[in-house]
Formats: structure tokens, sequence, C-alpha cells
């Protein structure tokens, strides 16, 4: 078995943002986060291996034009998960990270809540085995809809409080909005908590806008912001220790 390399670049490239940091005998070092619109090629070494998470499809074409040896992060792949019975073949690769991250970091059962552009659930049992996942639109992308498909809506900005009724078109749309996407979070997450009604279900909060659910919905665990890069750094070992 050949030695595994000291280094790996971890790429994370979601729909609205890419995050990047390279990995040093398993320890992730500063992580980067700048708009996937904006993200280079050129940011990307080629001198050590390059271990990604994408969900946009056209982007990791362009990387694979450039660098076919780059290990992709996609259903199929080891990770110590047991997927039985369930069709991921269409499963994110975000998605797929966040469940080997929590699989690898702590007790289960655990659900993996990512706040992003969408905002996915991923459920642990205490085997490791895969119960299921949602998926709903965030904030942002809610707040868009508003905006896109009708008149007179304009886009709001995010803010981390929330009036208790809107005074105006804005507050309107902020209440409606977040305590409507807090209550549909705490709902889904009381559906997956009766999954295992005789056990303590752990809760992760990761994503870019998991600030927020912070504040409002209790027992969250923070994740931090390399928690999908955690994922994808775990899948990059079980490869390199198959190999």
């Amino acid at each position: 078995m050949p030695d595994s390399p000291k280094q790996v670049f971890l790429l994370n490239v979601g729909n609205t943002n890419a995050e990047y940091a390279i990995a040093h005998n398993g320890n992730i070092g500063e992580v980067n986060c700048i708009p996937t619109k904006e993200l280079d090629l050129s940011l990307i070494p080629s001198d050590i291996p390059v271990a990604a998470a994408c969900v946009v499809p056209s982007f990791m074409e362009k990387l694979k034009s450039v660098n076919n040896s780059v290990f992709e992060v996609k259903p199929g792949i080891s990770c110590g998960i047991d997927f039985s019975g369930f069709d991921i073949s269409t499963m994110g690769a975000d998605r797929l990270a966040n469940l080997i991250y929590l699989a690898e970091t702590g007790p289960s059962p655990a659900l993996c809540i990512d706040f992003g552009t969408a905002v996915t659930f991923e459920a642990l049992g205490p085997g490791k085995e895969f119960k299921g996942g949602v998926i709903l639109p965030g904030r942002m992308l809610q707040r868009k809809a508003l905006n896109d498909f009708t008149a007179m809506i304009p886009y709001v900005n995010f803010y981390h409080d929330i009036p208790e009724i809107g005074n105006g078109t804005v507050d309107s749309v902020r209440v409606g909005v977040d305590r409507g996407i807090i209550g549909s979070v705490k709902e889904i997450v009381e559906r997956i908590r009766n999954l295992f009604p005789e056990e303590s279900l752990r809760i992760v909060a990761a994503g870019g806008d998991a600030e927020f659910f912070l504040k409002y919905i209790s027992g969250l665990e923070a994740a931090g912001n390399n928690c999908t890069l955690y994922g994808i750094n775990k899948a990059w070992e079980y490869y390199i220790n198959e190999s």
C-alpha cells in the first residue's frame, strides 16, 4: 500500500459559495470562502492531490479537464456508512460529506442540518446506517422566489432579528420567511427525532446561514466552518487507504 500523501487540497463547491483548505496529516488548515461564481482554477494547486465535493456539475467538468486525478466525493465511494434500502444515486456530494462528518465525529443517532442555499437534513442511525434526508429552500432562496415570481415584492436582505409581525412589505417578508423556516426546521427535527424514540439525537448545524438558526433553535451543536471539508477529507482517507 502506498504511503498516504501528507497534504491534500480540499474543495467544497456549493451553489452560492465555495470553501477550500489544505489538510496536513488529517488536520484542516485555514478555511477560505468565496462566492462560487468567483472560483477560479488558478486557486487550486497542481503539486498536491485534490479532493472535492461539488454540486455544480459544470465546474467539476472544468476541474477534471485540467486535473483528471481529482478525487470526487460522490455516491458509491467507500465511507463506512450503510446505505442499504436507499437510492442515493442523486445524493449531492455535500450531503454525503456531511454524513461522513457525522459518522466520524461523535455519537449517533445524529442529524446534520446544513443551512445554505437549500437547507438539507441527513439522519444517521446508531449503527452508522443512513436513515434518510430532507431538503427545503433556504432563506435566500425563499426571498429570491418571492422577488422573482411577484411584481411588487422586493428582494429582502438578511437580518438577525425578526419582527413579531410585519409593518410594511419588507418586514412582512422577514416574518413570513424567517419565522416560517424556523418553524419548518423544528417540525422536521421532531419528525426525525421520532425515528429514535429511545435514544438521544445529536443535532449538528452547518453551513453559511447556521448562525441565524443557532440563535433561534435550541439543542443545535455548531459544527463550525469545516464540517463538509472534514467529510471530504475523511472520504479521501478512505480512498487512499484502499488504494
